[in-house]
């Protein structure tokens, strides 16, 4: 009984181990991801919002995961076209807020971030709200959706 009880402890004592080591290298890889995936909106977003630059937001985002979200190029256009006439140019990046996520499912892992761009615009404020995820080592946007704070008259 007490060799039983010494594996036992041994075998719980190597799972802490494993299972803080885990802990702390999530952690450490995460708080590098929100730094990496905050950079990139910071960096990315205002180019597309300042004057609703689809070739900007071209070059950021995920073809194939926009389109099988039901996102094509004249919704895209529409949308662009609708945020220009509504909100007109950025005239203020207030910046974003927000993190990355690492999932795992099925023994692989999926990195994804979500972020809350506020901004103010000719017409009035918006929020812009950007899901991003990493594949092959870039970011990618793979939801874009903006939402005026007041509607103009």
């Amino acid at each position: 009984m007490k060799k039983f009880l010494t594996a036992l402890g041994i075998l719980f004592l190597l799972i802490l181990i494993v299972g803080g080591t885990v802990v702390g290298y999530i952690v450490h890889q995460g708080s590098g991801l929100d730094t990496e995936s905050k950079n990139f909106v910071d960096s990315t977003v205002p180019k597309i919002i300042s004057h609703w630059d689809m070739a900007e937001f071209d070059r950021a985002d995920d073809k194939a995961v926009m389109e099988k979200a039901g996102f094509n190029a004249d919704q895209e256009s529409k949308l662009f076209a609708w945020c220009q006439k509504t909100l007109g140019p950025m005239t203020e990046y207030k910046g974003a807020e927000g993190q990355a996520l690492i999932n795992f499912s099925g023994g692989k892992q999926y990195l994804s971030a979500q972020y809350s761009v506020s901004a103010a615009f000719q017409n009035g404020p918006a929020a812009v709200n950007v899901t991003l995820s990493k594949d092959s080592g870039e970011w990618k946007i793979v939801g874009f959706f903006v939402s005026p704070k007041t509607m103009p008259r």
